[in-house]
């Protein structure tokens, strides 16, 4: 579509489009003429997710832009909900009724209208209420009955209370801190700054309430765990200690290192004990085999025998004071001393019975009898020590195989219970450990969820600037492009014939000519159009294009078809036939079902005085059995109804001309708009005043 096709559809139409224009600024204008007007504020929230300083914060930490991104949109999303509007509605409405802090709030136009929403017996019964539970109260008369009249006023559209209204408070980030910027606008300013306000706290009591129900959860989990790790640690160190208690453990491990340092000791002990009985008992007897011929060892044995056993006796319990002071409950060292005395005094007894005895001055290799009495009396004592100390040996080892049997059971018990204790121990640790950190958590949350306002929403004095003119002319100019938009639509999606390279395109054949669609409210004397020129010129191409296809012909004959009836065959014929007439040619003009009867007649005239042969044929949709005699014609034309939708019906009756006609139709276009007709005939005569000349020449580009 060209410019001047543009501006075309423009001039046709500009009349619908005025009126379009005006209706919907009309209706604009009006419907905006009573609006209120209205005032806006804003609050600004520091929500500290970046700037803030926290437990957790680490000088120089790279901040998590996504976690700040996805903190800033729920607290955006809490300040939206529907809960939060609910929540704010019902607060807004009690401080206005509130009896404190509800007066001077709103203008008196929103109170009446507040009044008249409510009713008296509402107001009355809230009245009486105590300002604390007020709220409370709507909250009950609220969920109590959703046909009632505190409900309605909630849940409506309300300018002022109504959630549909609140829902228009709009909640974004400041720029790209991590500050939030809550605007809103309303018929009140009052009600304007209270709402900022009220939905401010509703913000920062709804995330600190989330914030502590997310760590509360793990906090609550952690102490639990913490508490129950804890018991059970105190459970298996009760139960090591009542072990121990019980058996007198003090420490096992210190205990059974004693224990076997003084087993060791004692079987060395043994050892040598064993040794130096093996010792005395092969002195005594090497002794007594040099004393036998010199003393009677039998009567001396005798004399001492009882010696030897008080001494035996002593020995013992000296061993047994030096060897086991533990096992004795009164030990003391003054009783060691007495009896290393006593067994002192029966050795020195022995020894004075042994000098008693003696019978020979030398002994047969030449040594003292005195001597070798002697040595026989210290290994006699020495084996007396020896047993008893023996025989004290074997009694305390006997005791240490009673311990180990003891001490060997309660390692692998006492082993099993400080395992348990360590793995109580690391869990009640690991759970202390989460605790403390959750706990810190939570308070690292508490701070860095602690919103604050830093921009308190003012009081607006001044309604905002009437937006009523914008609005008109906005709808205006909708009134003007949407209708201008539908009619380009039209323009474009048009199937019909009413185009020059359309028809031809379509039908296949070329123009001959064209007749314009002519409006009766156009014609006149004073009509800018001059259609007789227009069907002069048409004519004069029509009768053109005849001539050229029938040169060499006298008396041509030429057919008119058309598809349907009402496309303008007759209405042809009669103002050619008046053309050719005016420029003193002879005319017949003969149905198609008369030419066969006819037709030799006619020739035969046309002989004598040459004249055009013009055959009108019926239309193909309805009659088609004249068609055989298209071949007789010497040309043809094919008339089609600009105005009318190019259908295959239509197709198949053209395809049927060109099957039964020798040459080619001439196209002619009936009722073809006024503006493609300049495609026929040129520039179409009609009066033009000067602006218009000049702008077409423009558009055109036709500047000589």
């Amino acid at each position: 579509m060209s410019l001047l096709d543009f501006l075309r559809i423009v001039s046709r139409n500009w009349y619908w489009l005025l009126f379009s224009a005006l209706s919907l600024a009309i209706l604009t204008w009006g419907s905006l003429k009573k609006q209120a007007p209205q005032y806006s504020s804003h609050s600004i929230i520091n929500t500290g997710l970046v700037s803030n300083y926290t437990i957790e914060s680490n000088e120089g930490a790279s901040i998590d832009y996504a976690f700040t991104n996805n903190e800033l949109q729920n607290i955006i999303n809490v300040a939206t909900s529907y809960q939060t509007m609910e929540e704010l509605g019902l607060r807004l409405l009690a401080k206005v009724l509130d009896k404190r802090t509800g007066k001077g709030m709103l203008l008196p136009e929103s109170r009446q209208d507040l009044e008249e929403k409510l009713g008296a017996k509402v107001l009355t019964k809230l009245r009486a209420k105590d300002p604390e539970l007020l709220q409370i109260s709507l909250m009950h008369l609220r969920d109590r009955n959703r046909h009632g009249r505190v409900y309605q006023l909630l849940y409506s559209d309300h300018p002022l209370f109504g959630i549909e209204q609140l829902q228009t408070i709009q909640v974004e980030r400041y720029g790209n801190s991590d500050m939030l910027k809550i605007s809103y606008r309303t018929s009140d300013p009052g009600i304007c700054q209270l709402t900022l306000k009220l939905l401010a706290e509703i913000i920062m009591e709804t995330q600190l309430s989330l914030k502590k129900g997310q760590s509360g959860d793990v906090l609550a989990f952690f102490d639990e765990a913490t508490r129950k790790s804890a018991a059970e640690l105190r459970a298996a160190e009760d139960e090591l200690l009542g072990f121990k208690v019980r058996n007198k453990v003090i420490n096992y491990y210190e205990q059974t290192r004693f224990i076997s340092g003084k087993k060791e000791d004692f079987d060395e002990m043994y050892y040598k004990e064993m040794m130096n009985l093996a010792s005395a008992d092969s002195a005594i007897q090497k002794l007594e085999g040099q004393l036998r011929q010199r003393v009677n060892l039998p009567r001396l044995n005798q004399s001492i025998m009882d010696q030897r056993k008080t001494l035996t006796e002593l020995s013992t319990k000296i061993s047994t004071m030096e060897i086991m002071p533990d096992s004795l409950e009164d030990f003391s060292s003054n009783d060691l001393r007495k009896l290393k005395r006593q067994a002192e005094k029966v050795r020195e007894n022995i020894r004075n019975t042994v000098d008693e005895t003696w019978m020979s001055t030398n002994m047969p290799e030449g040594l003292p009898v005195k001597d070798v009495l002697s040595q026989w009396l210290s290994s006699v004592l020495k084996q007396e020590e020896s047993t008893a100390r023996m025989q004290v040996i074997r009694q305390r080892q006997a005791e240490f195989v009673h311990i180990y049997d003891q001490y060997a059971p309660w390692g692998s018990a006492i082993r099993r219970m400080e395992r348990q204790i360590d793995v109580n121990e690391r869990a009640y640790l690991e759970n202390l450990h989460s605790f403390n950190q959750a706990r810190l958590h939570q308070i690292n949350m508490m701070m860095s969820s602690n919103l604050k306002v830093i921009d308190e929403p003012v009081f607006p004095k001044k309604p905002e600037p009437n937006k009523k003119m914008l609005f008109v002319v906005m709808a205006f100019l909708a009134g003007l492009f949407i209708p201008l938009g539908l009619f380009i639509a039209m323009y474009l999606l048009d199937q019909s014939l009413n185009s020059v390279a359309r028809a031809e395109e379509k039908t296949g054949l070329k123009l001959a000519s064209a007749l314009p669609f002519v409006d009766k409210f156009k014609i006149g004397p004073k009509a800018r159009i001059d259609f007789q020129a227009i069907n002069d010129k048409a004519m004069q191409q029509l009768v053109h294009t005849l001539k050229m296809s029938n040169q060499g012909q006298q008396s041509p004959t030429v057919a008119f078809l058309s598809n349907r009836s009402g496309e303008g065959k007759s209405w042809l014929i009669t103002r050619l036939a008046a053309y050719l007439e005016q420029k003193g040619q002879q005319v017949h003009q003969i149905k198609a079902s008369d030419w066969v009867t006819q037709k030799q007649h006619i020739q035969q005239g046309l002989q004598e005085q040459p004249a055009w042969v013009l055959v009108e044929f019926p239309a193909l949709l309805e009659q088609s059995e004249h068609l055989l005699n298209l071949n007789e014609m010497n040309s043809s034309v094919y008339i089609a109804y600009a105005r009318k939708v190019w259908s295959k019906a239509d197709e198949r009756a053209l395809s049927r001309i060109k099957e039964c006609a020798d040459k080619p139709a001439h196209l002619f276009l009936n009722a073809l708009d006024l503006d493609h007709m300049e495609d026929v005939i040129g520039e179409v005569p009609k009066r033009r005043n000067m602006p218009r000349r000049w702008l077409k020449r423009m558009v055109t580009l036709q500047y000589s």
